[in-house]
């Protein structure tokens, strides 16, 4: 199975944080996972793609180009995808494409994009879309499940939080979690797409007989 792990690339990212990925990158190594991530070699990515490393995990490491010069990216990783654009819409959808699921950690804007950009695609019932989870350590993302919340209650959203998002409250939760999904989605059917129905044969002559109607009433009035 393939995961991608959405995290935090800051230097400064707390150490509770860090232990957290850490564990996962060393979970989805030891349980024959593939881990994908945005490829930073600092913070919570940092952390995960160590652990990996140091537990014989394969790595896939999706960059964007402006990011490839300036150091900081996991040299390490058995393949390094390079996104390019004007945006970061490019490195999103090479990072979700290169997964059977998705997961966050605590992280901050990029964290949070990436994220709900899953989610939305899921809400939505998008082909492309993953199973989507997050790691809420410490409460971290207790705000924004709140949020999701009050938007289900407002009827903002038509299906529920936590059928949208898991919030897993442990690695092994987590892993649980993504095992399951992924064994879903390998004995079952892709959903249904909707279709936008032709009208019968019949409505089509009513039609065609209206209008020729229509045509031969306003012929007879300019002649008269």
């Amino acid at each position: 199975m393939r995961i991608a792990a959405y995290a935090s690339a800051s230097s400064a990212t707390p150490d509770t944080y860090l232990a957290s990925a850490a564990a996962l990158g060393d979970a989805v190594a030891r349980r024959g996972h593939v881990l994908v991530n945005g490829g930073g070699k600092q913070g919570g990515m940092g952390a995960m793609n160590k652990a990996c490393r140091e537990a014989g995990g394969h790595i896939v490491c999706v960059i964007h180009e402006r990011f490839v010069v300036d150091g900081v990216d996991f040299a390490e990783a058995d393949e390094m995808v390079v996104a390019t654009g004007e945006s970061l819409g490019e490195r999103k959808r090479l990072l979700a494409a290169q997964a059977d699921v998705i997961v966050a950690l605590p992280g901050g804007v990029g964290t949070l994009d990436e994220l709900l950009e899953a989610a939305a695609l899921s809400q939505l019932d998008f082909c492309s879309a993953k199973p989507v989870a997050l790691l809420n350590v410490d409460g971290f993302y207790d705000g924004l499940l709140a949020q999701l919340d009050r938007a289900f209650r407002d009827k903002l959203l038509r299906k529920s939080p936590s059928s949208i998002i898991y919030p897993a409250t442990s690695v092994a939760d987590l892993l649980r979690w993504c095992e399951d999904r992924s064994q879903q989605q390998a004995g079952g059917a892709p959903p249904p797409r909707r279709r936008r129905q032709s009208p019968p044969a019949a409505t089509l002559l009513f039609s065609a007989f209206a209008v020729g109607a229509l045509c031969g009433i306003a012929l007879a009035r300019g002649r008269s």
